[in-house]
């Protein structure tokens, strides 16, 4: 018994200051605190101290409330005080937009000024940044010069031409702002035998020409046929304005177009490559271990 007990002693010695170093991290009433996180579940951070929600007209901190909600539920922090958050249809002050949609109740956002729903096409919207994950229109609408707008589509059509291309690489698809990987793959490529049946039906491999047809400032040897360069995409009016959303750090496309050796094996066939990372128009020779990505057209 005597040993049991030493041993007992000896644990707590050691553990309890190392167990009192993570609980102190996690506020206790009065304690303080610079948001919620430090607090203890049931608390709040208002005015810098761990405390209980307050209640219908209790003071609260309006800069902490950014971070997490100050008052008991159904409740806004507005001008100091804990006030009910709007019904539909009531007023709202979209200076306190910011605070998210606590200051209207449930799936409700201050809109011009009014708790309402989200925004039907054509309805206005809040264009903030901080609206990004909830959004304020409906689902296929995105708020553009604060007007619900439908999502781009999965196409999109190249200016003064009769093509039409995915606005996505193969491999990811179109959300409705930009392209999300499919099964959150960071980046697809495909090698040439895997190209040649990767676009879905109806689309192709788009042609070397029409790749740099894309693309601002092409030196004179690649319009003479050659390697070189042009300005990458993002520096190219028409395949910014096309994909400049639609883009991650994407760099070399394959293209149909061959550059057939003077050898009967078509191991001497180099592949034309064109880069909307930095413009560059190049010959590659294919092989099972060399990728690139994809882009269709029709």
């Amino acid at each position: 018994m005597r040993w049991n007990s030493l041993f007992v002693s000896i644990l707590a010695t050691v553990l309890l200051p190392c167990c009192d170093v993570f609980l102190s991290d996690i506020g206790g009433l009065n304690e303080q605190c610079a948001g919620n996180g430090d607090c203890m579940d049931d608390l709040v951070c208002n005015f810098g101290n761990c405390g209980e929600p307050q209640g219908l007209d209790e003071t609260c901190d309006e800069k902490a409330q950014h971070i997490g909600p100050v008052c008991k539920d159904g409740l806004a922090c507005i001008n100091g005080a804990c006030v009910p958050a709007g019904q539909e249809g009531e007023p709202c002050m979209p200076a306190y937009a910011w605070i998210g949609d606590q200051i209207c109740e449930g799936d409700l956002h201050c809109i011009d000024g009014i708790c309402s729903e989200a925004g039907g096409e054509g309805e206005p919207c809040i264009d903030d940044d901080d609206y990004a994950e909830t959004g304020t229109c409906d689902a296929g609408l995105r708020c553009v010069d604060e007007i619900c707008t439908p999502s781009a589509p999965d196409e999109v059509a190249q200016p003064n031409s009769q093509l039409s291309w995915l606005r996505c690489a193969i491999g990811s698809v179109w959300d409705g702002w930009e392209c999300d990987y499919v099964d959150g793959l960071a980046e697809t490529y495909y090698n040439w035998d895997e190209v040649k049946i990767a676009c879905p039906s109806g689309f192709r491999l788009p042609s070397r020409q029409e790749m740099i047809n894309l693309l601002d400032d092409c030196d004179s040897s690649v319009l003479s046929g050659d390697q070189g360069s042009c300005s990458s995409c993002y520096e190219s009016e028409v395949c910014n304005a096309m994909f400049g959303n639609a883009m991650s750090s994407e760099r070399d496309y394959w293209t149909s177009a061959i550059d057939y050796g003077s050898s009967s094996s078509s191991y001497d066939d180099r592949h034309w490559i064109v880069s909307f990372y930095d413009g560059e128009v190049k010959l590659q020779y294919p092989s099972q271990a060399q990728t690139d990505r994809v882009r269709c057209v029709h």
